[in-house]
């Protein structure tokens, strides 16, 4: 029963795409993927904060017109998936693809539906064994299924979706013969994605960023860090992905004030 939900959520996106966010979600600012990067190829929350806090050597890469954003969500400090947010355009290959790991999860038999080396990554990472529903080592199913859907879908599907979106609507690349972005693989191309950290994270205060967000609940005593955890791209936070007293926990805050 406590799987209802992240599998009707990851139809929904496959069948008819869009934008899932959780309830206790609070906006601060809507998500504007036309001014978000190119990903990293290890896209990495402390990497991120300290290549906008800091004029590192990084240079952006900035996406042209047929960098099209087909997929995101959002990357938490531990570099998996917290899913909070997500969007996807319909009939995305990770979203079929998840869908099928959450019902292989469920039934036990993930192991048998995973491409080699996925099963080789998951290995190493949780000492042998692959993560099941008896066994999942505290892990959320829709999470960690696209999270692992991600990493299994290959570049080429990617490509073969776009083109086949770009056939079906009639586009036309205006960019065919620069091609300046395309020794860069389409995973990263066509998603776009955001980062969740603390505002009260030692190195958001040692970068100095986001003094001017409101932290929540801060006239209260007793409260949960996680309660001003938001999500960022660049130097915007976009919204918190928490918001107190929304739902019975993970973010309470007792009326106990300073």
């Amino acid at each position: 029963g406590r799987f209802k939900a992240d599998i009707c959520r990851a139809a929904y996106l496959y069948l008819h795409g869009g934008y899932f966010f959780d309830t206790d979600v609070g906006v601060i600012k809507p998500v504007n993927f036309d001014a978000l990067d190119i990903p990293a190829e290890v896209p990495n929350v402390v990497g991120e904060l300290r290549l906008k806090g800091e004029k590192l050597n990084n240079p952006r890469i900035i996406p042209e017109e047929d960098d099209i954003v087909t997929f995101s969500t959002v990357y938490d400090k531990q570099g998996q998936f917290h899913q909070a947010f997500t969007a996807a355009m319909p009939g995305h290959p990770v979203m079929k693809r998840s869908l099928e790991y959450m019902v292989a999860f469920y039934e036990e038999n993930f192991g048998q539906v995973l491409p080699q080396r996925i099963i080789q990554d998951l290995l190493k990472a949780h000492d042998n064994f692959i993560p099941s529903i008896t066994n999942s080592e505290g892990m959320a199913l829709g999470s960690y299924t696209l999270y692992v859907a991600l990493r299994a879908t290959s570049h080429e599907e990617w490509e073969e979706y776009v083109r086949g979106l770009m056939k079906d609507h009639g586009y036309t690349s205006a960019h065919e013969s620069k091609k300046s972005h395309g020794d860069i693989v389409a995973k990263r191309r066509y998603a776009r994605y955001l980062y969740e950290i603390s505002l009260d994270d030692e190195e958001v205060t040692r970068l100095g960023l986001w003094a001017d967000v409101p932290r929540q609940g801060s006239g209260f005593v007793r409260k949960r860090s996680i309660c001003n955890n938001v999500c960022f791209a660049g130097r915007q936070v976009y919204f918190y992905s928490r918001v107190p007293d929304s739902r019975p926990g993970p973010c309470p805050i007792e009326p106990e004030f300073v």
